[in-house]
């Protein structure tokens, strides 16, 4: 093969890498949004919103039901 064939089958880098860097950092922003809100979030809240998602419970004001 000689180098014409091999160059005209590339993509050229110069339209290749700012496509790539712009996905690579949103990416990296999405990732780093993701972490710092985990981080930031109080322990307290993140333990008490997983019960309430998979399971509702039934209060009573006045007490159980007479049965």
């Amino acid at each position: 093969m000689s180098d014409n064939e091999t160059s005209s089958s590339k993509v050229p880098s110069s339209l290749l890498s700012p496509a790539l860097l712009c996905l690579l950092l949103a990416t990296a922003l999405a990732l780093l949004s993701c972490l710092i809100w985990a981080v930031l979030e109080p322990p307290c809240q993140r333990s008490g919103r997983m019960p309430r998602s998979f399971h509702l419970t039934l209060t009573y004001v006045n007490g159980p039901p007479p049965t």
